[in-house]
């Protein structure tokens, strides 16, 4: 059975892929494949690059100019979708804490649809085919504080098997930060999850969990990244509620299931 929520933390959601690099997808291209999306995303921005450690930038090899990762963003700003040399994702996310959560299953059909388009352009205008690295699927949830919690000291409320003291010689506790590993079932990949004191942009005091699956090496068979996505959500949403509390589960996030 499914596990949902009628009103769960959920700040923002990332499902995408890294892939071998494109060191031909010039800054004109960015533009070309906007005009295929722009009714859907009618903004556009750079953003900072995503690199894994030990890694450099992709370059362009006639200028050296460095290939730019950028945002489409739909007009309510809540979707968008990341093109970089090596990676495309497709987020939902919170903006003003009024929007309703998009479900998985729609989030998911929409980096489907947008990144099949994404092989489509390429293979057009490069010829070039997408060779998958890895699969992500994250979810950023956020307690606020005056919701979820109050003090510090109010970590087990969130947390099961959280025993911390609320104050040692030094004083109280200020703030926290803790990161686990977990592997996923039939070696698919590992699980990270990412537990941090932090500040919204309004500057209200915020608990931010982050739950993010990555897979092991693709395999060669067709249906493979489809199926991979259907157990990283399993494995993240069962794991948010393995970690967090029945009576926040109950009685703040509504669970249904």
């Amino acid at each position: 059975m499914t596990i949902s929520f009628s009103a769960p933390p959920i700040n923002e959601v990332i499902v995408g892929k890294t892939f071998e690099p494109q060191t031909r997808l010039l800054v004109p291209y960015y533009g070309r494949f906007w005009e295929l999306i722009q009714n859907d995303f009618p903004g556009c921005e750079h953003a900072q690059l995503l690199l894994d450690p030990g890694t450099e930038p992709h370059f362009d090899r006639t200028t050296g100019a460095i290939l730019p990762r950028v945002w489409f963003v739909s007009a309510d700003k809540t979707r968008l979708l990341q093109v970089q040399s090596d990676r495309f994702h497709c987020n939902w996310r919170q903006t003003d804490g009024t929007q309703p959560y998009a479900r998985f299953e729609t989030i998911y059909a929409e980096y489907k649809k947008y990144a099949e388009l994404f092989q489509t352009f390429l293979l057009g205008q490069l010829k070039a085919e997408l060779v998958t690295r890895r699969c992500e699927v994250s979810y950023i949830n956020v307690f606020r504080r005056g919701r979820e919690w109050n003090d510090w000291s109010d970590l087990q409320r969130l947390f099961k098997d959280v025993r911390l003291p609320p104050k040692v010689e030094g004083g109280d506790i200020r703030g926290a930060y803790l990161q686990l590993e977990y592997g996923m079932p039939n070696d698919a990949g590992k699980l990270t999850v990412s537990i941090a004191s932090a500040k919204m942009t309004a500057g209200g005091d915020v608990i931010r969990m982050e739950l993010t699956a990555s897979s092991s090496k693709p395999e060669p068979h067709a249906d493979w990244e489809h199926d991979w996505f259907q157990v990283a959500h399993k494995a993240i949403v069962e794991s948010f509620c393995d970690l967090t509390t029945d009576v926040m589960q109950q009685t703040i996030w509504k669970r249904e299931t």
